[in-house]
This record gives C-alpha cells, sequence and structure tokens, in this order.
C-alpha cells in the first residue's frame, strides 16, 4: 500500500504500515530528496494481516488496510493538510504537525469500528455502538461537543472532514438496496412511492449540525463517490 499527499514543498508518503515527511526538491529546486520525519507506528512483527475494504459504486479503489493481532488497524491515515496530520494506530487517535512530525495529542480506548473524519481544525468521532457524536479541536484534541447523530451508515455517500453528503427520504418515500457479489460491496438505488416525493442529497455540517445545500433527485436516481471530494449521480 502507497499513498501520497502533497502539502507546498512537502510530501507525506504512506508505505504499508509507516509514515515519512519528505521534502523531495532542495533550497534551489533541485531534485534531492530528503526524509524530514519518521511517524513510528510499532513493531512490523504486530501485522496480523490485512483487510480489503472493497470500494462501492463509483471509481475508486478497494481499501488494504493493515491489522494487527487483536485485529485493529495498524495505521490509517485519516487526514493530511497543511496544519494536522490525524491517523489511525491501533486502539489511538493521533494528531501530529506535519512540518515536523511531531504529536501534538493522542487519544487511548477507540473502537474498532468507530467512525473519524478530520480537517485542519476538527476531528470528528462517532461510535459504531451508539449515535453519539464527538467533535475535538484539531491543535489539541480538546472535546468541544457531544450530540446525537441518527444518520445510518448506509444513506452516506461522502464524507470530507467537517461536511457530510447522503441522501434522505422522507417516510412516504421507500428505498431499495442492490446487493453485488457481497453485502460490502453495494450501490444505493432510490425510489419513491406513488404519493411521495423525490428523495433528496444533503450536504451537513457535522460541527454545526446546519444543512450546507440540498438538492431534489429525480426518481430512480443514483448518488455515488468518485473520489475523497466528488460525488457523482447517474439518473
Amino acid at each position: 500500500l502507497q499513498r501520497g499527499w502533497g502539502i507546498g514543498p512537502l510530501l507525506v508518503l504512506q508505505m504499508g504500515a509507516d509514515l515519512f515527511g519528505i521534502q523531495p526538491l532542495d533550497d534551489r529546486g533541485e531534485t534531492n530528496p530528503r526524509i524530514l520525519w519518521t511517524l513510528p507506528t510499532g513493531d512490523p512483527e504486530e501485522i496480523g494481516g490485512y483487510e480489503i475494504r472493497p470500494s462501492r459504486l463509483g471509481f475508486t479503489v478497494d481499501d488494504l488496510l493493515y491489522l494487527d493481532r487483536y485485529q485493529q488497524p495498524v495505521l490509517s491515515v485519516l487526514h493530511v493538510g497543511p496544519g494536522l496530520i490525524c491517523y489511525r494506530q491501533q486502539n489511538r487517535l493521533i494528531a501530529a504537525d506535519p512540518a515536523t512530525g511531531l504529536r501534538l495529542w493522542m487519544r487511548h480506548g477507540l473502537s474498532p469500528r468507530a467512525s473519524i473524519s478530520a480537517d485542519d481544525e476538527f476531528v470528528l468521532m462517532k461510535s459504531a455502538d451508539s449515535n453519539e457524536l464527538e467533535v475535538l479541536r484539531g491543535f489539541d484534541g480538546q472535546l468541544l461537543s457531544r450530540r446525537v447523530d441518527q444518520a445510518s451508515v448506509s444513506s452516506i455517500i461522502l464524507t470530507q472532514g467537517r461536511l457530510r453528503v447522503s441522501s434522505t427520504s422522507s417516510a412516504t418515500r421507500s428505498r431499495t438496496r442492490e446487493s453485488s457479489v457481497d453485502d460490502t460491496h453495494e450501490s444505493r438505488s432510490l425510489t419513491t412511492s406513488a404519493t411521495g416525493k423525490s428523495p433528496q442529497l444533503i450536504c451537513e455540517d457535522l460541527v454545526t449540525g446546519a444543512i450546507r445545500w440540498q438538492r431534489e433527485l429525480v426518481q430512480n436516481s443514483t448518488p455515488f463517490r468518485i473520489d475523497e471530494s466528488r460525488l457523482g449521480l447517474l439518473e
């Protein structure tokens, strides 16, 4: 597994269970790569296997997640930005400074199926065992708020930092789900009843709970995720 993020002159590179901060060019602009920092992610012997998370409908590739002997992720990068790197290491949530690689804060005791998103300002956590959403401040991990979030995983199309786009329907609308080879790789087809209105796409600010925008969909529309920042609509 190899992934990279560019932040100005800095390249943050993930190679398997290792994370590096690299300066590809020197001060004269010539190719002379230099490793600025390395984030410790644990003993390689702790890797007990891996989990393939098939991509949903769209243009994304399957996610490969390395697991330890207790089936916790060895390294799962959640956000890389100019102000913050946020990643999960086993049952710990860690934030680091992208310029130096120094740890800013760490939180223990994460649920194995916790849902986490982040940007440079906020980290948002929701446990799979409850409907409670926690909002943390990015630079120090301070708990800012806690509220109930009733959104189901199956309705979420895209999450980017504090923003989440999901499909919604009223009590008079019906939703059908078409499964492919297995239940983890699914497409969603939204239909309406004869008396119901069309379903909608809703973009919500997870920090404030406010609706940023919403769009009414035609019948039998299928929204899907394209990549980390874009979504599509099949009509």
